[in-house]
């Protein structure tokens, strides 16, 4: 499971799932742009690509899941975003 930041919501990015063209944002990007593997499949779970933003019973349904979600994960991620100057 990738616990992140939001950020910003504004969904100016994509990523690409069965296919298809899923608006992301910046934050979110950057996040997978971290954690991805060049050369091996990664499976994650990702609140803004797993749940429909824009069914809001299916939103409180799974929001009301996620403390199962992450402690049933066999590992959690958690992206802050990039570092600052002075932080690395």
């Amino acid at each position: 499971a990738l616990s992140y930041a939001w950020g910003e919501t504004t969904t100016t990015h994509h990523v690409m799932i069965e296919g298809k063209r899923l608006p992301i944002t910046a934050n979110l990007d950057k996040a997978l742009r971290r954690v991805r593997r060049n050369n091996q499949d990664l499976y994650l779970w990702v609140d803004a690509i797993c749940i429909n933003q824009d069914d809001t019973a299916e939103k409180e349904n799974q929001i009301s899941m996620m403390f199962q979600i992450y402690q049933s994960a066999t590992q959690v991620v958690v992206y802050l975003g990039e570092h600052s100057d002075h932080s690395e």
